[in-house]
């Protein structure tokens, strides 16, 4: 995500310029040599997202993400129970030669596929809503944003806040927002459920991988 936010902090200076210039605002390279280093040298990540969420993000478009990102979570559910309970009957009823495992293996996939398909295309739904809302507001944030500078600003730092690199500048955007809202969360989302459940498979296995967490942090 960070290879997307230099062009992103060209509007991000557009509204938070406290004595800086917009060439300070991009340094963004990070010299973390550990986890916690990490997490302090991205404070400035930290803040443009959270710029990002409040000028861009309208209210019935956080409604939308909020009720994406359960849909998500509902969907990563059936995700797991694919392969805990439906596979799990299935191979449990072929080793012991017992039909009834197996039909009731197949039947609980069936039923579960066709739920998280339904889950998943209401999701789908939501996420087109919400990047319809938001493509509204950044065109009519990034306008106001762009024309109500001073014809001051404007020459003195031309090199940087000008019509290409705003252009870029809402194409990053964009594309970052995609990735905040169908890559992250479904990555995020999908270990954690991940992990819950193998704390109720394998609970050895749950905190071997808890500890090398914890380790490595």
């Amino acid at each position: 995500m960070t290879q997307l936010l230099p062009r992103v902090i060209v509007f991000h200076s557009f509204t938070t310029r406290r004595g800086k210039t917009v060439n300070e605002d991009l340094d963004l390279e990070v010299r973390a040599h550990n986890f916690k280093d990490y997490l302090n040298e991205n404070k400035k990540v930290k803040d443009i997202l959270v710029w990002v969420w409040r000028t861009f993000i309208s209210d019935r478009g956080k409604k939308i993400l909020k009720q994406t990102f359960v849909l998500t979570f509902f969907a990563s559910i059936m995700g797991a129970l694919t392969s805990y309970y439906a596979i799990k009957n299935i191979l449990d009823g072929v080793v012991s030669k017992d039909a009834t495992f197996v039909i009731k293996g197949f039947v609980a996939l069936v039923i579960i596929l066709i739920v998280a398909r339904i889950v998943n295309s209401a999701k789908n739904i939501r996420r087109e809503y919400f990047m319809a809302d938001f493509g509204e507001k950044l065109t009519d944030k990034v306008s106001r944003l762009f024309f109500e500078k001073s014809l001051g600003m404007h020459t003195s730092e031309d090199n940087l806040l000008n019509e290409s690199n705003i252009s870029k500048g809402r194409e990053r955007l964009s594309n970052m927002i995609n990735v905040m809202t169908i890559d992250c969360p479904d990555l995020v989302i999908g270990l954690t459920v991940a992990f819950v459940a193998l704390w109720f498979i394998n609970p050895i296995v749950a905190l071997i991988i808890t500890f090398m967490i914890i380790i490595h942090l």
